[in-house]
């Protein structure tokens, strides 16, 4: 059954968490659980986070998910791509959230396990929801289309123009980024609300990890 969540089971969910978090899941996470090595990092400033990154095939149960970052200026796409029932993302039945916004580098670090991680600010403006033919067929045997689904479980009327306020999602959104080298550390969802700079996140994520493309 390729059913959408109406809500949020648990943070640790990624299918539902990616859904209902979309818009911050670039610097939020759907587990955190890992080691604490300290990491020797790159300084970490707008210049050294441009380009494209990407992160590992995340599983939960039996859903798989990859997110991909890319930084231009001060501009920032996320693209969420879904794999339900293949915990290994290797499935042509997927959807998929890109997230466009802003972002800013506040004056600031706060002290993780791996070293200082620098402040960000994320300000997403809209969240796009798409699907693959192959998802599409298997939601029609159904007798159901992605848009339905969405209307249904959701709430979302129009699948190309999703505010994150319709996600759930706390805009704008106080997090943090650490680079080493080529890989790029992001905040874990778990360890704060991020609403606010007084909830901004205080860990990174050992699990969903990105690397430069």
């Amino acid at each position: 059954m390729y059913k959408l969540p109406s809500k949020p089971k648990s943070s640790k969910n990624c299918l539902q968490s990616l859904l209902t978090v979309a818009a911050v899941a670039l610097i939020a996470s759907c587990s955190s659980d890992g080691d604490s090595d300290s990491a020797s990092s790159t300084t970490t400033s707008q210049s050294t986070l441009q380009g494209d990154w990407q992160g590992p095939c995340v599983a939960d149960d039996e859903t798989g998910s990859i997110s991909r970052l890319s930084f231009d200026g001060n501009s920032v796409m996320q693209t969420d791509v879904i794999y339900p029932g293949s915990s290994t993302c290797n499935t042509g039945a997927i959807f998929s959230l890109v997230s466009e916004g802003n972002f800013s580098l506040p004056n600031g670090a706060t002290t993780t396990s791996r070293g200082e991680a620098q402040h960000i600010d994320l300000d997403f403006i809209a969240v796009e929801a798409t699907s693959s033919p192959a998802f599409d067929f298997a939601l029609m045997e159904q007798g159901l289309t992605f848009e339905q689904q969405l209307q249904t479980n959701l709430g979302i009327t129009d699948i190309s123009n999703i505010s994150p306020e319709a996600l759930g999602a706390p805009v704008p959104f106080f997090t943090l980024v650490l680079i080493d080298g080529d890989t790029l550390y992001v905040g874990d969802l778990e360890s704060n609300q991020g609403n606010s700079a007084e909830t901004r996140l205080v860990e990174l994520d050992s699990e969903n990890v990105f690397t430069r493309q």
